[in-house]
């Protein structure tokens, strides 16, 4: 009996030891497979920015998108806009201004385009939910483990004038990686994923393969975006307003935009053939005469920057990181511009296609060709804005991606 109740004695012990050594395996294997650090990289207009007045002490004021600022429209627009010397093709800002970014590192500069006192203005928030969801489901610390890395989106990323971004960007990523002892997960919106992967293209392979765990793409569009090329041609007001009415003065808008390399950066590639993009009485145009229609619209510095900007943009690489993308569906999003007048100061009649109602599910879907693209999941109903919003996707990416 005494034999059988040291056998049962070392059997339990025995039990304990294995469990023991299971909890034990499964901490190291936690501790193993900690968190990746996650870089945000918002997308057009999703930067704040601040001006100031030129001088040795300039006193900063949030410019994009102060609501208080934007009550003096004229000012607001003019001051957001830029100088091009197409002979130079370089760009300045306003004389009087210089203009820059907010809080880079850091995520106050894209969950919220405007504060008062301290907190996020109401109808400004863009990057905040998915901060949000990271810090309370994912244990994210802003400045630890989760960063932002905003850039000036009036700008094509690939010109030389955006060298700044480009090597302080790097800076940022390395910190990252070594600070966390782990890769890092680069989740990119919009213009802000062409810009990374542009950006990608510079890096060589030992170095992306060392440093970047994945790249999660939310609605890129790498066929390019009609929102741009009705911008430059008529403007737009991309869908603000009240009771048909738009409060914002589109041909304003137009004037500005043709002041941007991001305008024309993301204006659509040869990859939609023999698609009418826009029409008048007398002509079709295709992609393959965007320049035409851009010189028939008066947009005649649109079409250096454009012709600059085709080498980056017009066939993106593959990117050489693993990579999840994402597009959004069902929701009618601009395929042809009809001026049924000829006149393209008139806001164009619209033949839709299906996408977010920013960009096409055919352009933010591109991505599917590429070898690295190990997840492509598409989102029915889900506007451009929502895809960082809704809180399926930041699961899905969460779970997916970060988790993984």
């Amino acid at each position: 009996a005494r034999a059988t109740a040291m056998l049962a004695t070392g059997e339990a012990a025995g039990t304990l030891l294995l469990a023991l050594l299971v909890v034990l395996l499964i901490a190291v294997g936690a501790a193993g497979a900690a968190r990746p650090p996650v870089i945000l990289i918002p997308g057009l207009s999703g930067s704040a920015l601040q001006s100031a007045d030129p001088g040795p002490d300039p006193d900063w004021e949030r410019l994009w998108a102060s609501v208080h600022r934007a009550l003096f429209m004229d000012e607001f627009l003019n001051t957001l806009t830029l100088i091009y010397d197409s002979d130079s093709n370089t760009f300045s800002n306003m004389t009087g201004y210089q203009i820059g970014t907010i809080d880079f590192g850091g995520v106050s500069g894209i969950d919220y385009l405007d504060y008062f006192l301290g907190l996020g203005v109401v109808g400004t928030d863009y990057l905040h939910d998915m901060v949000k969801y990271l810090e309370k489901n994912g244990g994210y610390t802003v400045g630890a483990d989760l960063f932002g890395a905003p850039f000036d989106w009036r700008m094509a990323t690939n010109h030389e004038q955006m060298q700044w971004w480009w090597n302080t960007f790097k800076d940022l990523v390395e910190m990252v990686v070594e600070k966390n002892g782990s890769p890092a997960v680069v989740v990119a919106h919009c213009y802000g994923g062409t810009s990374f992967q542009y950006w990608l293209s510079l890096q060589s392979q030992e170095w992306k393969d060392s440093h970047i765990k994945e790249f999660v793409s939310i609605a890129t569009p790498y066929l390019g975006a009609m929102l741009a090329l009705e911008g430059v041609v008529s403007g737009t007001d991309d869908g603000y307003e009240i009771f048909g009415w738009s409060p914002i003065p589109l041909l304003q808008i137009r004037s500005m935009l043709r002041t941007y390399g991001s305008a024309a950066a993301l204006l659509p590639t040869q990859k939609w053939g023999s698609v009418v993009l826009a029409t008048t009485p007398t002509r079709n145009y295709t992609a393959a005469d965007i320049a035409d229609l851009l010189a028939d619209c008066g947009a005649n510095n649109t079409i250096t920057m454009f012709q600059a900007t085709r080498v980056a943009f017009e066939e993106f690489a593959d990117p050489g990181v693993p990579l999840s993308c994402m597009a959004g569906t069902g929701l009618a999003t601009t395929k042809t511009l009809n001026y049924p007048t000829g006149d393209f100061d008139d806001q164009a009649e619209k033949t839709v296609q299906d996408g977010d109602g920013t960009v096409a599910t055919a352009s933010a879907g591109y991505c599917r060709k590429w070898a690295s693209a190990g997840h492509y999941t598409e989102w029915p109903g889900l506007g451009h804005l929502d895809m960082v919003k809704n809180e399926g996707v930041l699961a899905w990416i969460l779970t997916n991606v970060l988790q993984a």
